[in-house]
């Protein structure tokens, strides 16, 4: 739950500072970095579903500068799948992978939806994918 605290704060940042460059290795876009990690956007795989809930699909990559611990052992970064649901202010991270330092990866699931907390990085990020009024985020 915190390592998605931590994105959810990361992921808004990339909002706010639109300073965006792309990285060499697999579409992966810059998007901002504190002390201890660097996240990026996979834009290229951002997908718009509509139907009885508008939900955004989209991914993410933290690599750690520093030592990333989950309680298991050190983490060399983690790439997530996150689903925004705009109308219900909702989100869940289907898919996580953990790579870690000694090159084993753990590969999990967390499909529990969870409540956006109002005034928080995660409704900047809903806002941003759900709530844009000048244009289609989806060319941001």
């Amino acid at each position: 739950m915190k390592l998605l605290s931590l994105f959810f704060g990361i992921f808004a940042s990339l909002i706010i500072a639109g300073g965006a460059y792309s990285q060499s290795d697999g579409g992966w876009t810059y998007v901002t970095e504190n002390d201890n990690y660097k996240v990026y956007l996979n834009k290229d795989s951002v997908k718009k579903v509509t139907g009885e809930k508008t939900m955004y699909d989209v991914w993410l990559k933290m690599e750690c500068k520093t030592d990333c611990n989950d309680g298991y052992k050190s983490i060399k970064e983690s790439v997530q799948n996150w689903n925004l649901y705009c109308e219900t202010n909702e989100y869940n991270v289907p898919k996580t992978i953990d790579k870690y330092t000694d090159g084993e990866e753990n590969v999990y699931s967390n499909e529990t939806l969870s409540t956006v907390i109002p005034n928080s990085p995660g409704e900047a990020v809903l806002n941003y994918f759900c709530k844009s009024e000048n244009s289609d985020p989806m060319t941001k």
